[in-house]
């Protein structure tokens, strides 16, 4: 179903990293129920696999959503009740807590949690961005980008075949859902000299009636095993 407005600009909603010990227990609690829905997305390209867990309004425990999490994959979408909700990250088959954050769900929206590399500590950390509750007329297609390279402060991001800038964008910010025709696109990635080309992205074909996130992430030096890249997600994928 069509829905009735276009979030512009997405919304940061929490973003902080944590260390600790607390075991996790195994079954989501609302995992069926309520009303926001949230996906997650393993975007810190320095963590090795870890387990992605929520905790429930009810009983305060946090419960286990995902186990063995990789890097550049996306899962979910899950159902929860409206609130404030927190999220943790642990090390797989471990209690120690790599990271927690917090989003303040509400009714009938969608929102997108991410871990990314803190800057140059690459502590692995989160945030959260709020989803568009809109599609695309036939023949177009919804696109944004979020910059959540560790050591990039100010990308600027342009389509294929021209000097058209699609998004400037600091680090992690997120662009608003640009409305494009459906089709194959190469995108490229400056830094702040103009003409430093970061990124030639490979070729993408994004079809008509769909939305994509497109994540930059890694670093452009040695910071982290993961150069420099863009992943594409379509977030009415799952």
């Amino acid at each position: 179903m069509k829905r009735k407005y276009l979030i512009l600009f997405p919304f940061v909603i929490s973003a902080f990293w944590a260390a600790g010990c607390e075991e996790q227990v195994n079954q989501p609690a609302d995992s069926t129920t309520g009303s926001g829905t949230m996906r997650f997305i393993q975007a810190a390209s320095n963590a090795e696999e870890l387990d992605f867990a929520f905790q429930d309004l009810t009983d305060n425990n946090f419960y286990l959503a995902e186990e063995n999490v990789s890097y550049g994959y996306q899962y979910g979408y899950y159902n929860l009740i409206p609130g404030i909700r927190v999220f943790r990250l642990y090390q797989t088959n471990g209690s120690v807590v790599v990271s927690e954050g917090s989003v303040i769900v509400e009714n009938e929206k969608i929102y997108t949690m991410l871990a990314f590399d803190y800057k140059d500590s690459i502590s692995t950390s989160m945030i959260a961005y709020e989803d568009t509750l809109a599609l695309p007329d036939s023949g177009e297609t919804f696109i944004r980008f979020i910059n959540l390279g560790a050591d990039l402060t100010d990308i600027r991001i342009s389509d294929t075949g021209s000097n058209n800038t699609l998004a400037k964008l600091s680090w992690l910010q997120a662009s608003g859902y640009r409305n494009l025709t459906a089709g194959t696109y190469r995108f490229y990635v400056f830094g702040p000299v103009e003409l430093d080309t970061l990124l030639e992205t490979n070729p993408a074909t994004f079809e008509s009636g769909n939305i994509y996130t497109i994540i930059l992430s890694g670093t452009i030096t040695d910071l982290t095993p993961v150069p420099f890249n863009s992943r594409v997600f379509r977030d009415n994928d799952i």
